[in-house]
């Protein structure tokens, strides 16, 4: 089920990095404490390369207060992401997730 959002952006402190594309927030958006970033298919857990991937998103997001521009909203929040003036969705889709 997609559910329609009812303001086009949000700021959020980052609570913790789970994998190269999903991030856990303090304080819950629309009740949803995870977030999805569009566009961006990283490694899951076990695979080749998962490690790295979340340790680059970590980096740009870890402990920052970062924009949510929500996309849809499905068991997560679906999102893009803005961090220090920067799209992280499109940072990690130009490192290859």
């Amino acid at each position: 089920m997609v559910t329609k959002m009812t303001r086009k952006n949000y700021r959020r402190k980052v609570k913790r990095v789970l994998d190269g594309d999903t991030i856990e927030l303090f304080k819950p958006i629309e009740g949803k404490k995870f977030v999805r970033l569009s566009n961006v298919q990283a490694p899951e857990q076990g695979q080749f390369g998962y490690k790295k991937a979340k340790n680059q998103l970590k980096g740009m997001v870890g402990g920052k207060t970062i924009t949510i521009n929500p996309v849809a909203v499905r068991r997560r929040l679906i999102a893009e992401i803005i961090a220090d003036r920067k799209n992280i969705n499109k940072r990690m889709r130009d490192r290859g997730y």
